[in-house]
C-alpha cells in the first residue's frame, strides 16, 4: 500500500478523536479557541481531498497543540515520517510533544533520532537541552526544598472566651479580663524537604516522602510557642482505565502521616494516619478524587481525650480557560472516638477554594470551610456540646528574584459552641517569604 493511502486511512482516523483534550488549550480566549476549532475543521475537510498535503498537516497538527490535543498532533507527525523518515523537524516535534505527555521513552527515541539527519545547531542544543530534561525526570531519586520564614499578629492569641458572661450548668459567670481574647504578634520557620523515588515500570509509579519541621514564636504568650514534626510517605499507582470505575488517567494513593506537636517545649500530641485515594479526570475535564483515612491519636497527658478518628472525603476541581484559575469543592465526614465518650463526636463539613492569576504576576487563592460538630455524650453538668466552624482565608501570591516567593495572607476563624467556654475566633493577618531554590 502506497504512502499516500496510508495517509489517507489515517485523515480518516483523525475523525475518532478530532475533539479531544490531553493537555490545557495554550490560550484561553474562548473566542479564540473556536476560531481555531473551526480553522482546523476547514483544514481538516482538505486533507480528506488531499492528504499529502504536508502544508495542510503541519497546519493541523500545529492548530491541534494549540487545542491542547497532542496526540493528534502526534498522530499527523508520525504518519507524515512514514511518507518522508528523513524530516527531522517533525522527529524534533514528536520529541518535544511525548515529553509533554511525559511518555519519555518514545520522547528519548524521537530526540536521539534528529541527530541521525544533520541537523542545525541550534537545534541539537535544543534536542540535547530536552534530552537533559528527560534525564533529570528518570532519575530514581529527586529531591525537593523548601524554607519560608514569617511574621502574623493574631486578634487571640491566648484563645481567650469571645464573651463577658458564660452559662455553666444554667449559671452565669463573668469572664475575667485575663480570660478575653488577646492580640499577640509570632515569628515562624517552615522547613520542608521532600524526595521522589522513580519506580521506573511502565506505568509510571513512584514513591514520595515528606518532611516537614515548623516552629513558631509567639511575643507575648510564650507558653504557646509551638514546633511540629510531619513525616510522610505516599505512593501514587496508576490503574488501567475502567478497573476502577470512570475515571480516565485513574490512580491510587495509599499515605502514611506521622505528626508530632510540641507546645512551650512540651509533648502535646501524637498522630498516625493512613488513608488511601482513588483520582483521576471526569468527562468535564475536571478532576475528582475520593478516599477514607485512619488516624490514631495520642493527647499527652490527656488520655480522655486520645482516640481513633475515621473519616471519609470526596473532592471536585474544575479549571476555567477563560482566565486560567480553578476552583475545588471538597466534602468530608469522620467520626472520632476518644476514650471518654464525652470526647467522642461526629463531623461532617465542605470547602471552597478559588486560584486565579492577576496582573504583575501576582495570584489570588481564596478558600472557605464549614463543619460542624456533635459530640456523643455530655460532658458532667456543662452537657452536651455541639460546635460549628467557619473558618476562611485570602491569600495574594507573587515570586520575587526568581527563588523567592512572598504571599500575604489574612485568615480569619470563628467556632461557636453549645458551651459558652469553647466559643472562640480569632483572625490572623502575615507575610510569609519561601525561599525555592536550595536545590541549585
Amino acid at each position: 500500500m502506497s504512502s499516500k493511502y496510508i495517509l489517507l486511512l489515517f485523515v480518516f482516523g483523525l475523525t475518532f478523536f478530532a475533539s479531544s483534550q490531553n493537555v490545557p488549550p495554550t490560550i484561553s480566549d474562548p473566542e479564540q479557541l473556536e476560531t481555531i476549532r473551526k480553522e482546523r475543521q476547514l483544514i481538516f475537510d482538505q486533507l480528506l481531498e488531499e492528504p499529502t498535503n504536508q502544508s495542510n498537516l503541519f497546519k493541523y497538527a500545529n492548530l491541534s497543540i494549540i487545542l491542547g490535543d497532542l496526540e493528534a498532533a502526534i498522530g499527523v507527525f508520525e504518519q507524515m515520517l512514514i511518507y518522508d523518515p528523513t524530516l527531522a523537524r517533525i522527529r524534533l516535534e514528536l520529541g518535544v510533544l511525548y515529553f509533554r505527555l511525559e511518555a519519555y521513552a518514545p520522547a528519548k527515541l524521537y530526540l536521539d533520532s534528529v541527530k541521525d539527519y544533520d541537523p542545525p545547531e541550534e537545534v541539537v542544543t535544543k534536542v540535547e537541552s530536552f534530552l537533559s530534561a528527560i534525564e533529570e525526570q528518570e532519575k530514581p531519586l529527586k529531591v525537593n526544598q523548601l524554607m519560608t520564614f514569617g511574621f502574623s499578629s493574631s486578634t487571640n492569641a491566648n484563645a481567650g472566651i469571645d464573651a463577658d458572661i458564660i452559662e455553666i450548668a444554667g449559671f452565669p459567670l463573668e469572664v475575667s479580663p485575663d480570660s478575653k481574647p488577646q492580640s499577640d504578634s509570632k515569628l515562624s520557620f517552615n522547613y520542608n524537604v521532600s524526595l521522589t523515588q522513580n519506580l521506573n515500570n511502565p506505568r509510571g509509579d513512584s514513591i514520595n516522602y515528606f518532611l516537614a519541621l515548623a516552629t513558631t514564636y509567639q511575643s507575648r504568650f510564650t507558653q504557646f510557642d509551638q514546633r511540629s514534626l510531619v513525616f510522610g510517605i505516599n505512593s501514587k499507582l496508576e490503574v488501567e482505565e475502567g478497573r476502577l470505575g470512570i475515571l480516565k488517567s485513574p490512580s491510587v494513593t495509599p499515605s502514611f502521616t506521622r505528626i508530632q506537636v510540641y507546645l512551650s517545649g512540651e509533648a502535646l500530641l501524637e498522630s498516625n494516619a493512613f488513608s488511601v485515594s482513588h483520582s483521576g479526570t471526569l468527562e468535564n475535564g475536571s478532576n475528582f478524587d475520593y478516599g477514607f483515612n485512619i488516624d490514631k491519636r495520642n493527647f499527652i497527658g490527656l488520655e480522655a481525650k486520645s482516640g481513633y478518628r475515621y473519616g471519609t472525603f470526596v473532592n471536585n476541581t474544575f479549571f476555567l480557560p477563560n482566565n486560567n484559575s480553578s476552583w475545588t469543592l471538597n466534602v468530608f465526614s469522620d467520626k472520632y472516638e476518644a476514650n471518654e465518650k464525652f470526647e467522642s463526636f461526629r463531623q461532617w463539613g465542605f470547602g471552597f477554594s478559588y486560584r486565579m492569576p492577576l496582573p504583575d504576576s501576582w495570584v489570588m487563592a481564596t478558600n472557605y470551610d464549614w463543619s460542624t460538630k456533635n459530640y456523643l455524650a455530655p460532658n458532667g453538668p456543662l452537657g452536651v456540646r455541639k460546635d460549628i466552624n467557619e473558618s476562611s482565608d485570602l491569600t495574594f501570591s507573587r515570586l520575587y528574584i526568581n527563588c523567592l516567593s512572598m504571599n500575604i495572607f489574612v485568615k480569619p476563624f470563628d467556632n461557636r459552641s453549645s458551651i459558652d467556654i469553647f466559643s472562640r475566633s480569632n483572625t490572623d493577618v502575615g507575610l510569609n517569604l519561601s525561599y525555592l531554590c536550595l536545590n541549585n
